[in-house]
């Protein structure tokens, strides 16, 4: 090689080294509904000094036009972790069985399902597997995480970005927790996202995420009659628990209207 080409050689690593260093380093946030029986994900790459918006925020969709999938997991014979959409097919070619599929395994975190039969078949699998409920909340977790990231290689309006920028964006995690969590609960959950590679984590109890999503869909309504005082009660209930809530809006109404929760109750 000639001494110009090494010349252009170093020229253009250099360049592509500078682009990368004055860009922005971007972030992925990621907002989780991890249910029971299914769970949806939803993400939003953001950089310094960019304003944050609702139309910024872009739906996981598992399979076609599906934007939730089963919450489940397995491991194959070959230690590979299986999840999602990803059991079935699984399954159809026999990298697992049927009774290795661990589902239903969010109620093992309640305590009062702690003697359940459920939980109990939950933890004898977890056992045969070899691993135990911290490992495959951390590997759950962290295979929503590579799924975002995935996500954001494939979209034409990430594509300026390097595999290497995707790969070490920092992340952070709004993922809904139910009410009834008590702090160790709570605790678990943050310890294995932290463990996944979150680099932030914030809960927030179910029930609020419900009453802010119905909240901003009034505010953001041209018809819009909400007003200061006014009362919402939420009933999340799902695959055998259940929270509710009762909020009030606060200061003005509209698009920066505040949620007061003023009551609660739990059943399970």
């Amino acid at each position: 090689m000639s001494d110009a080409e090494n010349r252009d050689t170093r020229s253009g690593s250099m360049q592509h080294l500078n682009d990368t260093r004055e860009r922005p380093r971007f972030r992925l946030q990621l907002g989780i509904d991890w249910g029971t029986k299914t769970l949806a994900e939803a993400y939003r790459v953001v950089s310094p000094g960019n304003e944050e918006s609702r139309e910024t925020i872009y739906d996981i969709y598992f399979g076609q036009d599906s934007s939730s999938t089963k919450q489940a997991v397995a491991w194959g014979t070959d230690g590979q972790f299986y999840w999602g959409g990803e059991i079935d097919r699984a399954v159809q070619h026999e990298r697992i069985q049927q009774q290795d599929v661990i589902e239903l395994f969010k109620l093992a975190l309640y305590d009062d399902h702690t003697t359940s039969s459920t939980v109990a078949m939950v933890q004898e699998q977890l056992r045969d597997a070899g691993h135990d409920l911290d490992e495959l909340i951390t590997k759950h977790i962290r295979c929503l995480i590579e799924a975002a990231k995935e996500k954001v290689s494939q979209a034409k309006r990430w594509s300026f970005m390097s595999k290497e920028e995707i790969e070490n964006m920092q992340v952070g995690l709004f993922i809904g927790v139910p009410q009834m969590w008590w702090s160790p609960t709570n605790k678990k959950i943050a310890d294995a996202a932290r463990a996944a590679g979150c680099h932030s984590v914030e809960l927030v109890h179910e029930a609020r995420c419900a009453a802010t999503f119905y909240a901003d869909a009034i505010a953001r309504a041209k018809s819009s009659q909400s007003r200061n005082g006014d009362i919402f009660i939420v009933a999340d209930v799902g695959g055998g628990t259940g929270d509710f809530a009762i909020f009030r809006i606060g200061n003005e109404a509209g698009a920066q209207a505040e949620l007061r929760q003023i009551g609660r109750a739990t059943s399970t």
